[in-house]
């Protein structure tokens, strides 16, 4: 298998060699020439790592859409386009990469629009990485059928909506959304989640109490809910957690209980 821009690859010590119709996937223009050089050139490709520092060696460091050429690419394994200008939104025919593990698109500042329901399909997914970009819309309901999913992130995003069911998830290690536009309440199915490590829902407008079942994740290290709108009582159930590190400022009224939860940092908490 031939793998673009891989370490080892002389494309990647010696940007120069990399051919100059690459930028065809890259520059706006007929799609059908993207396709024919992907389908004829590209085919047996596995991994796709391309950013902004190969973009400027190639000539195609400028704004542009989500090249949807890529998508016929069904060998891929891993597609990285973080930091690399593109505007628009995420194909549908994303949904036909359906031996991907990894895909980065952070750091592409005016993507928008949701992630298409055909995310669902992606049933080899391992790492989903969508920070600092414009996407928007609720989380398409089909990534909770994504059992093989380890690790998402997806902060610094206009994300809104509810967070979907996380019962199928039982992979997952990181779950890092902060700064986004969350709304409704933190899902009890995260305990489903038994290897989860970090839970980071930070400046969101979530509401509602923190479910009691978390205290089920004996993983769990890093559990930030600071900035949201989250009342009720801390769970006694998050003490069980002895490696836990708990942020919960920013929540006015929520209440500690009592001084057993450590370490933690409630910078306005109610005392009963």
């Amino acid at each position: 298998m031939q793998n673009l821009c891989e370490p080892g690859n002389p494309f990647m010590n010696k940007p120069e060699l990399i051919p100059t119709d690459f930028d065809l996937l890259f520059i706006n223009g007929p799609p059908s020439v993207a396709d024919a050089y992907v389908r004829h050139r590209m085919q047996h490709y596995t991994h796709f790592w391309f950013n902004a520092f190969l973009l400027s060696s190639v000539k195609a460091k400028r704004r542009g859409p989500f090249p949807v050429a890529l998508c016929s690419l069904t060998n891929l394994s891993i597609l990285e386009l973080s930091c690399c200008s593109r505007i628009g939104t995420v194909p549908f025919e994303i949904g036909q990469l359906i031996n991907l593990e990894r895909l980065d698109l952070s750091k592409n500042f005016e993507l928008t629009g949701p992630l298409p329901d055909s995310i669902a399909d992606l049933a080899a997914l391992k790492v989903l990485k969508i920070s600092d970009t414009s996407i928007n819309g609720p989380l398409p309901n089909g990534l909770s059928c994504l059992s093989n999913l380890e690790k998402i992130y997806a902060f610094n995003t206009s994300i809104t909506g509810p967070l979907p069911s996380f019962e199928n998830l039982v992979n997952l290690v990181m779950l890092h959304m902060a700064n986004s536009k969350l709304t409704g309440t933190i899902p009890a199915s995260l305990a489903c989640c038994s290897d989860l490590e970090r839970i980071i829902l930070s400046k969101n407008s979530l509401v509602g109490e923190i479910p009691s079942s978390l205290g089920r994740l004996q993983q769990l290290t890093h559990l930030n809910l600071e900035n949201n709108s989250l009342q009720g009582v801390v769970p006694d159930e998050l003490d069980n957690l002895s490696l836990l590190e708990l942020k919960l400022g920013g929540n006015p009224e929520l209440v500690l209980k009592g001084p057993s939860l450590a370490p933690v940092e409630l910078t306005n908490p109610v005392m009963p």
